[in-house]
């Protein structure tokens, strides 16, 4: 079974079988066909409760957004600052119509991530880059763009307090701590 999306390709199946049994999903990037990259916990297959599953798909999501915007930006020769729809509108509409699907089910999986792990940090941490991406191809609407990367700043500091409480859990030098030691 083949499901063509954007610009890549997945395909179903075991490393070296047919079938979906094991709940495996390929991806094949265009770019690099002899490079794949395998997701080994579809969602909806193997354990829908699985965090890392939706982490692992939009992952993938980001990728497939990232790539394309940076290389029309490096075109253009933008600074990371810069706005693509400031520079070129026709071009952010082009990156717009191609990576939206991308970055909204990149959302949609990160957000279910959390919201099975809440303290998932990785998650928040690409939740914020989904925000970037999603600012970048606002395309004129500065409003949008600017709420976009409050959005991805206030994922910056939720990402940092929960590193903050998990190490601070964990004790001095990430150590676990025994609280009969400390008499």
């Amino acid at each position: 079974m083949n499901l063509r999306r954007g610009r890549g390709e997945f395909r179903g199946g075991r490393r070296g079988g047919a079938g979906w049994s094991d709940g495996s999903l390929r991806f094949v990037s265009p770019q690099q066909p002899d490079e794949c990259l395998w997701v080994d916990a579809l969602v909806g297959i193997r354990d829908a409760n699985d965090p890392e599953a939706y982490y692992s798909i939009a992952v993938i999501d980001w990728t497939q957004a990232y790539q394309p915007r940076m290389e029309e930006r490096n075109k253009l020769g933008l600074k990371p600052e810069d706005s693509l729809a400031a520079k070129d509108k026709k071009v952010c509409q082009e990156v717009q119509t191609k990576n939206t699907p991308f970055v909204d089910e990149g959302m949609q999986m990160l957000n279910k991530a959390i919201e099975l792990r809440p303290d998932y940090d990785d998650a928040m941490a690409y939740l914020n880059l989904m925000w970037r991406e999603k600012a970048d191809i606002e395309c004129g609407d500065t409003a949008a763009r600017t709420q976009d990367l409050k959005t991805a700043d206030e994922w910056v500091d939720k990402t940092l307090a929960v590193k903050k409480a998990k190490a601070e859990k964990a004790g001095p030098a990430g150590g676990i701590v025994n609280d009969t030691d400390q008499k």
